[in-house]
Protein backbone atom coordinates (compact mmCIF):
# COMPACT_ATOMS: atom_id res chain seq x y z
CA UNK A 1 0.00 0.00 0.00
CA UNK A 2 2.56 1.94 1.00
CA UNK A 3 4.26 1.78 -2.33
CA UNK A 4 1.41 3.21 -4.26
CA UNK A 5 1.15 6.18 -2.19
CA UNK A 6 5.02 6.97 -2.47
CA UNK A 7 6.10 5.38 -5.74
CA UNK A 8 9.83 4.24 -5.93
CA UNK A 9 11.99 3.18 -9.57
CA UNK A 10 11.84 -0.43 -10.08
CA UNK A 11 15.61 -1.11 -9.77
CA UNK A 12 15.78 0.26 -5.95
CA UNK A 13 16.37 -2.62 -3.89
CA UNK A 14 14.21 -3.31 -0.81
CA UNK A 15 15.94 -1.18 1.79
CA UNK A 16 16.09 1.64 -0.26
CA UNK A 17 12.35 1.48 -0.99
CA UNK A 18 11.99 1.32 2.66
CA UNK A 19 14.18 4.37 3.52
CA UNK A 20 12.60 6.28 1.04
CA UNK A 21 8.55 5.78 1.69
CA UNK A 22 9.59 5.90 5.65
CA UNK A 23 11.28 9.94 5.06
CA UNK A 24 8.36 10.58 2.72
CA UNK A 25 5.81 9.41 5.57
CA UNK A 26 7.42 11.28 8.34
CA UNK A 27 7.20 14.12 6.96
CA UNK A 28 3.74 14.15 6.44
CA UNK A 29 1.85 16.00 9.45
CA UNK A 30 -1.02 13.80 9.29
CA UNK A 31 1.18 10.48 9.10
CA UNK A 32 3.78 11.01 11.46
CA UNK A 33 1.64 11.00 14.81
CA UNK A 34 3.37 13.92 15.85
CA UNK A 35 0.96 16.59 14.17
CA UNK A 36 3.52 18.20 12.53
CA UNK A 37 6.89 16.39 10.14
CA UNK A 38 9.06 14.65 12.69
CA UNK A 39 12.63 15.80 10.80
CA UNK A 40 14.53 13.70 12.98
CA UNK A 41 13.65 10.53 12.01
CA UNK A 42 12.90 11.84 7.89
CA UNK A 43 16.35 13.03 7.85
CA UNK A 44 17.35 9.58 9.31
CA UNK A 45 15.86 7.76 6.26
CA UNK A 46 16.69 10.52 3.86
CA UNK A 47 20.32 9.80 5.06
CA UNK A 48 20.15 5.95 4.59
CA UNK A 49 18.19 6.52 0.96
CA UNK A 50 20.64 8.66 0.01
CA UNK A 51 23.57 5.96 1.17
CA UNK A 52 22.03 3.24 -1.17
CA UNK A 53 21.83 5.87 -3.88
CA UNK A 54 25.47 6.34 -3.89
CA UNK A 55 26.70 2.57 -2.82
CA UNK A 56 28.16 0.60 -5.59
CA UNK A 57 26.94 -2.33 -3.63
CA UNK A 58 23.47 -1.24 -4.49
CA UNK A 59 23.79 -0.45 -8.07
CA UNK A 60 24.53 3.14 -6.92
CA UNK A 61 26.73 5.77 -8.04
CA UNK A 62 30.32 6.34 -6.02
CA UNK A 63 30.10 9.11 -4.00
CA UNK A 64 33.53 8.92 -2.21
CA UNK A 65 34.19 10.50 1.02
CA UNK A 66 31.20 12.94 2.06
CA UNK A 67 33.16 15.35 3.43
CA UNK A 68 31.30 18.73 3.88
CA UNK A 69 33.58 21.16 2.80
CA UNK A 70 37.66 20.31 1.59
CA UNK A 71 39.45 23.24 1.27
CA UNK A 72 36.93 25.61 1.75
CA UNK A 73 34.78 24.45 -1.16
CA UNK A 74 31.99 21.99 -1.57
CA UNK A 75 32.22 18.66 -2.89
CA UNK A 76 30.71 18.40 -6.31
CA UNK A 77 27.99 16.28 -7.81
CA UNK A 78 28.14 12.98 -10.04
CA UNK A 79 27.74 11.99 -13.04
CA UNK A 80 24.00 9.98 -13.32
CA UNK A 81 23.81 10.12 -16.83
CA UNK A 82 23.39 6.39 -17.20
CA UNK A 83 20.78 5.93 -14.97
CA UNK A 84 17.44 5.75 -15.63
CA UNK A 85 14.86 8.96 -15.46
CA UNK A 86 12.81 7.21 -12.58
CA UNK A 87 16.28 6.84 -10.43
CA UNK A 88 17.29 10.06 -11.32
CA UNK A 89 14.53 11.67 -10.22
CA UNK A 90 14.24 9.47 -6.83
CA UNK A 91 17.34 10.27 -6.07
CA UNK A 92 16.82 14.20 -6.57
CA UNK A 93 14.23 14.16 -3.93
CA UNK A 94 16.72 12.39 -1.77
CA UNK A 95 19.00 15.19 -1.57
CA UNK A 96 15.99 17.58 -1.61
CA UNK A 97 14.58 15.64 1.50
CA UNK A 98 18.11 15.22 3.08
CA UNK A 99 18.45 19.53 2.94
CA UNK A 100 15.07 20.05 4.07
CA UNK A 101 15.70 17.55 7.31
CA UNK A 102 18.87 19.75 7.28
CA UNK A 103 17.62 23.04 7.66
CA UNK A 104 14.73 22.05 9.88
CA UNK A 105 16.61 20.41 12.23
CA UNK A 106 19.42 23.56 13.27
CA UNK A 107 18.24 24.70 16.51
CA UNK A 108 16.09 21.81 17.29
CA UNK A 109 16.19 19.96 20.94
CA UNK A 110 15.77 16.65 22.05
CA UNK A 111 13.06 15.79 24.68
CA UNK A 112 15.52 13.29 26.47
CA UNK A 113 12.11 11.72 28.62
CA UNK A 114 10.87 10.22 25.20
CA UNK A 115 13.06 11.35 22.40
CA UNK A 116 10.94 13.29 20.60
CA UNK A 117 12.58 16.49 18.79
CA UNK A 118 11.21 19.50 18.92
CA UNK A 119 11.99 23.11 17.22
CA UNK A 120 13.75 25.52 19.84
CA UNK A 121 11.53 28.07 19.91
CA UNK A 122 8.24 25.83 20.82
CA UNK A 123 10.10 25.04 24.13
CA UNK A 124 8.49 25.98 27.53
CA UNK A 125 10.90 27.84 29.38
CA UNK A 126 12.34 31.32 30.77
CA UNK A 127 14.55 31.80 27.97
CA UNK A 128 11.89 31.39 25.52
CA UNK A 129 9.10 33.83 26.97
CA UNK A 130 7.23 34.38 23.36
CA UNK A 131 7.49 30.42 22.31
CA UNK A 132 5.61 29.52 18.79
CA UNK A 133 2.54 27.49 19.25
CA UNK A 134 2.76 24.09 18.51
CA UNK A 135 0.91 22.03 15.52
CA UNK A 136 -2.61 20.77 16.63
CA UNK A 137 -1.45 17.41 18.78
CA UNK A 138 -2.16 16.12 22.06
CA UNK A 139 1.74 15.57 22.58
CA UNK A 140 3.40 18.98 24.63
CA UNK A 141 5.80 20.57 24.04
CA UNK A 142 8.96 19.71 26.70
CA UNK A 143 10.20 21.95 29.41
CA UNK A 144 14.10 23.01 28.27
CA UNK A 145 15.33 21.74 31.56
CA UNK A 146 14.58 18.38 29.81
CA UNK A 147 16.20 18.66 26.32
CA UNK A 148 19.49 18.85 24.28
CA UNK A 149 20.52 19.58 21.37
CA UNK A 150 19.78 17.62 18.45
CA UNK A 151 22.90 16.76 15.89
CA UNK A 152 21.45 17.77 12.09
CA UNK A 153 24.62 15.45 10.24
CA UNK A 154 25.55 17.73 7.66
CA UNK A 155 24.77 21.55 6.55
CA UNK A 156 22.05 21.75 4.22
CA UNK A 157 24.22 23.70 1.24
CA UNK A 158 26.47 20.72 1.56
CA UNK A 159 23.15 18.96 -0.54
CA UNK A 160 21.99 21.64 -2.28
CA UNK A 161 25.44 22.36 -3.98
CA UNK A 162 25.70 18.24 -4.61
CA UNK A 163 21.89 18.99 -6.38
CA UNK A 164 22.85 22.19 -7.88
CA UNK A 165 26.54 20.23 -9.80
CA UNK A 166 24.95 17.05 -10.69
CA UNK A 167 25.39 15.73 -14.55
CA UNK A 168 22.32 14.20 -15.50
CA UNK A 169 19.66 16.09 -13.09
CA UNK A 170 17.35 18.21 -15.43
CA UNK A 171 17.85 21.89 -15.55
CA UNK A 172 15.02 22.98 -13.22
CA UNK A 173 16.83 20.04 -10.69
CA UNK A 174 20.25 21.92 -11.27
CA UNK A 175 18.25 24.94 -10.76
CA UNK A 176 16.34 24.34 -7.38
CA UNK A 177 19.85 23.03 -6.29
CA UNK A 178 22.10 26.25 -6.56
CA UNK A 179 19.27 28.80 -5.55
CA UNK A 180 18.27 26.07 -2.13
CA UNK A 181 22.29 26.75 -1.56
CA UNK A 182 21.98 30.72 -2.36
CA UNK A 183 18.99 31.17 -0.01
CA UNK A 184 20.83 28.95 2.98
CA UNK A 185 24.13 31.14 2.55
CA UNK A 186 21.82 34.00 2.80
CA UNK A 187 19.76 33.12 6.66
CA UNK A 188 23.42 32.43 7.41
CA UNK A 189 24.56 35.76 6.80
CA UNK A 190 27.05 35.20 3.93
CA UNK A 191 25.52 37.36 1.11
CA UNK A 192 28.70 37.19 -1.36
CA UNK A 193 28.16 33.33 -1.27
CA UNK A 194 24.65 34.05 -1.75
CA UNK A 195 25.13 35.83 -4.54
CA UNK A 196 27.70 33.81 -6.19
CA UNK A 197 25.14 30.92 -6.17
CA UNK A 198 21.98 33.22 -8.07
CA UNK A 199 24.61 33.89 -10.33
CA UNK A 200 24.89 30.20 -11.15
CA UNK A 201 21.40 29.63 -11.10
CA UNK A 202 21.34 32.12 -13.98
CA UNK A 203 23.78 29.65 -15.92
CA UNK A 204 21.47 26.66 -15.38
CA UNK A 205 18.24 28.27 -16.28
CA UNK A 206 19.97 30.17 -19.26
CA UNK A 207 22.74 27.63 -20.48
CA UNK A 208 19.68 25.87 -23.15
CA UNK A 209 18.24 28.87 -24.09
CA UNK A 210 19.49 30.38 -27.61
CA UNK A 211 20.21 34.17 -27.33
CA UNK A 212 19.16 33.91 -23.96
CA UNK A 213 21.24 37.39 -23.27
CA UNK A 214 18.82 38.83 -24.99
CA UNK A 215 15.55 37.82 -22.59
CA UNK A 216 17.12 38.56 -19.32
CA UNK A 217 20.19 40.99 -18.00
CA UNK A 218 21.94 38.16 -15.59
CA UNK A 219 24.01 40.84 -14.17
CA UNK A 220 20.84 42.50 -12.79
CA UNK A 221 17.74 39.69 -13.09
CA UNK A 222 15.85 42.27 -14.89
CA UNK A 223 13.76 40.48 -17.41
CA UNK A 224 14.14 42.01 -20.79
CA UNK A 225 11.50 40.18 -23.35
CA UNK A 226 8.67 39.00 -20.96
CA UNK A 227 7.19 36.98 -23.77
CA UNK A 228 10.45 34.97 -23.67
CA UNK A 229 11.00 34.05 -20.40
CA UNK A 230 11.17 30.19 -19.69
CA UNK A 231 9.73 29.33 -15.95
CA UNK A 232 13.70 28.80 -14.92
CA UNK A 233 14.48 31.90 -15.68
CA UNK A 234 11.21 33.70 -14.24
CA UNK A 235 12.86 31.59 -10.82
CA UNK A 236 16.57 32.84 -11.08
CA UNK A 237 15.19 36.36 -11.65
CA UNK A 238 13.04 35.74 -8.16
CA UNK A 239 15.68 34.82 -6.57
CA UNK A 240 17.92 37.31 -7.53
CA UNK A 241 15.58 40.13 -6.70
CA UNK A 242 14.62 39.16 -3.21
CA UNK A 243 18.59 38.79 -2.76
CA UNK A 244 18.95 42.41 -3.49
CA UNK A 245 15.81 43.25 -1.27
CA UNK A 246 16.99 41.11 1.47
CA UNK A 247 20.11 43.09 1.71
CA UNK A 248 18.66 46.51 1.28
CA UNK A 249 19.56 47.21 -2.59
CA UNK A 250 16.17 47.93 -3.54
CA UNK A 251 17.20 50.38 -6.27
CA UNK A 252 18.07 47.21 -8.22
CA UNK A 253 15.33 44.44 -6.37
CA UNK A 254 12.39 47.09 -7.72
CA UNK A 255 13.43 46.97 -11.27
CA UNK A 256 13.63 42.76 -11.21
CA UNK A 257 10.68 42.54 -9.11
CA UNK A 258 8.55 44.69 -11.52
CA UNK A 259 10.61 42.57 -14.40
CA UNK A 260 9.25 39.06 -12.98
CA UNK A 261 5.79 40.26 -12.89
CA UNK A 262 5.55 41.05 -16.09
CA UNK A 263 6.60 38.31 -17.39
CA UNK A 264 4.43 36.14 -15.46
CA UNK A 265 1.28 38.42 -17.10
CA UNK A 266 2.54 38.22 -20.65
CA UNK A 267 2.55 34.59 -20.48
CA UNK A 268 -0.29 32.23 -21.99
CA UNK A 269 -3.06 30.30 -19.55
CA UNK A 270 -2.74 26.80 -19.37
CA UNK A 271 -6.17 24.73 -20.17
CA UNK A 272 -6.73 23.28 -16.22
CA UNK A 273 -5.89 19.44 -16.33
CA UNK A 274 -8.63 17.78 -15.40
CA UNK A 275 -7.66 13.96 -14.26
CA UNK A 276 -9.60 11.23 -16.31
CA UNK A 277 -12.34 9.44 -13.86
CA UNK A 278 -12.11 5.78 -13.23
CA UNK A 279 -15.00 3.84 -11.33
CA UNK A 280 -13.60 1.32 -8.94
CA UNK A 281 -13.93 -2.27 -8.96
CA UNK A 282 -13.96 -5.12 -6.11
CA UNK A 283 -10.93 -6.32 -7.64
CA UNK A 284 -8.93 -2.68 -7.22
CA UNK A 285 -7.16 -4.37 -3.59
CA UNK A 286 -6.02 -7.21 -5.32
CA UNK A 287 -3.99 -4.98 -8.14
CA UNK A 288 -2.46 -3.04 -5.39
CA UNK A 289 -0.94 -6.37 -3.82
CA UNK A 290 0.06 -7.52 -7.38
CA UNK A 291 0.46 -4.55 -9.56
CA UNK A 292 2.78 -1.85 -9.14
CA UNK A 293 2.09 1.35 -8.88
CA UNK A 294 2.46 3.74 -12.06
CA UNK A 295 5.18 6.32 -11.56
CA UNK A 296 4.64 9.86 -11.56
CA UNK A 297 5.14 11.48 -15.27
CA UNK A 298 8.04 13.21 -16.40
CA UNK A 299 7.94 16.99 -14.65
CA UNK A 300 8.79 19.80 -16.89
CA UNK A 301 12.13 20.67 -17.37
CA UNK A 302 12.00 24.72 -16.61
CA UNK A 303 13.34 25.44 -20.07
CA UNK A 304 10.19 25.16 -21.97
CA UNK A 305 8.32 28.84 -22.08
CA UNK A 306 6.35 29.79 -19.06
CA UNK A 307 2.65 28.91 -18.88
CA UNK A 308 0.28 30.31 -16.32
CA UNK A 309 -2.01 28.22 -13.98
CA UNK A 310 -5.28 29.72 -11.86
CA UNK A 311 -2.67 28.86 -9.09
CA UNK A 312 -0.12 31.66 -10.50
CA UNK A 313 -2.67 34.11 -9.38
CA UNK A 314 -1.12 33.82 -5.83
CA UNK A 315 2.54 33.92 -7.08
CA UNK A 316 1.47 37.40 -8.44
CA UNK A 317 -0.11 38.65 -4.79
CA UNK A 318 3.33 37.41 -3.35
CA UNK A 319 5.18 39.13 -5.49
CA UNK A 320 2.81 42.69 -5.67
CA UNK A 321 3.57 42.73 -1.37
CA UNK A 322 7.19 42.56 -2.20
CA UNK A 323 7.02 45.49 -4.50
CA UNK A 324 4.73 47.59 -2.18
CA UNK A 325 7.24 46.70 0.48
CA UNK A 326 10.31 48.18 -1.25
CA UNK A 327 7.79 51.07 -2.53
CA UNK A 328 7.02 52.65 0.87
CA UNK A 329 10.30 51.95 1.96
CA UNK A 330 12.13 54.22 -0.26
CA UNK A 331 9.35 56.73 0.59
CA UNK A 332 6.94 56.27 -2.06
CA UNK A 333 4.23 55.34 0.77
CA UNK A 334 1.19 56.41 -1.78
CA UNK A 335 2.61 53.51 -4.15
CA UNK A 336 3.51 51.00 -1.13
CA UNK A 337 0.31 51.63 0.07
CA UNK A 338 -1.17 50.78 -3.00
CA UNK A 339 0.55 48.10 -4.24
CA UNK A 340 0.29 46.06 -0.82
CA UNK A 341 -3.62 47.13 -1.04
CA UNK A 342 -3.97 45.49 -4.68
CA UNK A 343 -2.21 42.45 -3.30
CA UNK A 344 -4.09 41.90 -0.07
CA UNK A 345 -7.46 41.81 -2.52
CA UNK A 346 -5.76 39.13 -4.75
CA UNK A 347 -4.52 37.14 -1.97
CA UNK A 348 -7.77 37.27 -0.72
CA UNK A 349 -9.83 36.25 -3.83
CA UNK A 350 -7.23 33.04 -3.99
CA UNK A 351 -8.09 32.39 -0.43
CA UNK A 352 -12.11 32.21 -1.01
CA UNK A 353 -11.43 30.24 -4.30
CA UNK A 354 -13.49 26.98 -3.47
CA UNK A 355 -11.82 25.81 -7.03
CA UNK A 356 -8.36 25.70 -6.02
CA UNK A 357 -6.58 23.29 -3.95
CA UNK A 358 -6.56 23.81 -0.82
CA UNK A 359 -2.37 24.60 -0.07
CA UNK A 360 -2.74 27.30 -2.62
CA UNK A 361 -5.49 28.87 -0.89
CA UNK A 362 -3.91 27.99 2.20
CA UNK A 363 -0.96 30.26 0.72
CA UNK A 364 -3.48 32.99 -0.71
CA UNK A 365 -4.50 33.43 3.10
CA UNK A 366 -0.91 33.12 4.27
CA UNK A 367 -0.29 36.25 1.95
CA UNK A 368 -3.25 38.12 2.88
CA UNK A 369 -2.20 38.17 6.30
CA UNK A 370 1.05 39.36 5.75
CA UNK A 371 -0.25 42.19 3.50
CA UNK A 372 -2.90 42.81 6.28
CA UNK A 373 0.27 43.22 8.75
CA UNK A 374 2.49 45.51 6.57
CA UNK A 375 -0.41 47.68 5.67
CA UNK A 376 -1.17 48.29 9.37
CA UNK A 377 2.04 49.32 10.21
CA UNK A 378 2.04 51.93 7.07
CA UNK A 379 -1.39 53.10 7.89
CA UNK A 380 -0.26 53.75 11.63
CA UNK A 381 2.69 55.69 10.06
CA UNK A 382 1.40 57.48 8.00
CA UNK A 383 -1.86 58.62 10.10
CA UNK A 384 1.33 60.23 12.69
CA UNK A 385 2.86 61.56 10.47
CA UNK A 386 -0.66 63.46 8.97
CA UNK A 387 -1.95 64.28 11.99
CA UNK A 388 1.05 65.60 13.32
CA UNK A 389 1.72 68.36 10.22
CA UNK A 390 -1.93 69.16 10.92
CA UNK A 391 -1.35 69.88 14.30
CA UNK A 392 2.01 72.14 13.40
CA UNK A 393 0.00 74.04 10.70
CA UNK A 394 -2.96 74.25 13.54
CA UNK A 395 0.23 76.25 16.04
CA UNK A 396 1.39 78.09 13.03
CA UNK A 397 0.87 82.16 12.59
CA UNK A 398 -0.70 81.24 9.57
CA UNK A 399 -4.50 82.59 8.73
CA UNK A 400 -7.32 80.04 8.07
CA UNK A 401 -7.70 81.00 4.50
CA UNK A 402 -4.00 79.70 3.88
CA UNK A 403 -4.60 76.27 5.84
CA UNK A 404 -2.95 77.35 9.41
CA UNK A 405 -5.59 78.01 12.44
CA UNK A 406 -8.86 76.66 13.43
CA UNK A 407 -8.54 74.93 9.53
CA UNK A 408 -5.78 72.92 10.38
CA UNK A 409 -7.58 71.75 13.59
CA UNK A 410 -10.39 70.39 11.48
CA UNK A 411 -7.71 69.08 9.42
CA UNK A 412 -6.11 67.33 12.08
CA UNK A 413 -9.42 65.74 13.54
CA UNK A 414 -11.15 64.69 10.24
CA UNK A 415 -7.57 62.81 9.68
CA UNK A 416 -7.40 61.05 12.48
CA UNK A 417 -11.00 60.02 12.38
CA UNK A 418 -10.01 59.04 9.05
CA UNK A 419 -7.18 56.73 9.44
CA UNK A 420 -8.72 55.40 12.92
CA UNK A 421 -11.67 54.13 10.40
CA UNK A 422 -9.21 52.31 8.35
CA UNK A 423 -6.97 50.62 10.81
CA UNK A 424 -10.19 49.57 12.37
CA UNK A 425 -11.30 47.82 9.34
CA UNK A 426 -7.52 46.15 9.15
CA UNK A 427 -7.80 45.09 12.24
CA UNK A 428 -11.26 43.43 11.71
CA UNK A 429 -10.30 41.99 8.81
CA UNK A 430 -6.85 40.92 10.14
CA UNK A 431 -8.87 39.19 12.81
CA UNK A 432 -11.44 36.98 10.30
CA UNK A 433 -8.46 35.98 8.51
CA UNK A 434 -6.86 34.95 11.55
CA UNK A 435 -9.96 32.96 12.88
CA UNK A 436 -10.08 31.25 9.07
CA UNK A 437 -6.71 30.31 9.25
CA UNK A 438 -7.07 28.88 12.78
CA UNK A 439 -10.42 27.01 11.60
CA UNK A 440 -8.41 25.46 8.71
CA UNK A 441 -5.70 24.29 10.95
CA UNK A 442 -8.24 22.92 13.61
CA UNK A 443 -10.86 21.06 11.99
CA UNK A 444 -9.03 20.30 8.42
CA UNK A 445 -6.44 18.44 9.80
CA UNK A 446 -6.21 14.53 9.12
CA UNK A 447 -4.27 13.78 12.51
CA UNK A 448 -6.85 11.94 14.51
CA UNK A 449 -4.45 11.86 17.26
CA UNK A 450 -5.06 15.00 19.24
CA UNK A 451 -8.12 17.17 20.95
CA UNK A 452 -9.00 20.30 18.50
CA UNK A 453 -11.43 21.63 21.22
CA UNK A 454 -8.52 21.27 23.77
CA UNK A 455 -5.79 22.92 21.83
CA UNK A 456 -7.94 25.87 20.48
CA UNK A 457 -8.74 26.70 24.05
CA UNK A 458 -4.76 26.85 25.15
CA UNK A 459 -3.92 28.41 21.60
CA UNK A 460 -6.82 31.09 21.15
CA UNK A 461 -5.13 33.63 23.46
CA UNK A 462 -1.59 32.87 22.28
CA UNK A 463 -2.43 33.85 18.66
CA UNK A 464 -4.30 36.68 19.98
Amino acid sequence: MAEHKYPTPLEWYYFMRKHYRAAKSFEDPARSGLGQPDWVKAGRHWNLAMAGCECTNYDGVEGGPDNPKHNGTWIQGFDVRHKSEQWRRAYFEVLMGSARAAEHLEGWVYDTRNMVAWSGDQIIGPSNPNRKPTAPTGVEPPREEFCRPVPYWRPADIYYNKIATMVGFTSSQNLQGAIGCGDWALAHSQPDVAYEKYKQAFDIATKNIPNASTIVDTSTGIIQTPSSATANIIQASTSMATYYAQTNNYANALPAYLSVLRARRAAPTNPPKTAPKRNKTIFDPLKMLFIPPEFPPVPPTGDEPFARSAEDDCEDAVLMTYIGEILYAINDHDSGLRWTRDAIAQAEECARDGRLPRKVQNKGLECAQIGLRNMKLMVAEMAEDDVQSAERRAQSWRPRWLGGGNRAGEDAQSKTVMWTKELEDLDERSEKWREEALRRLVFESKDETFNPIKWLMENWKRHG
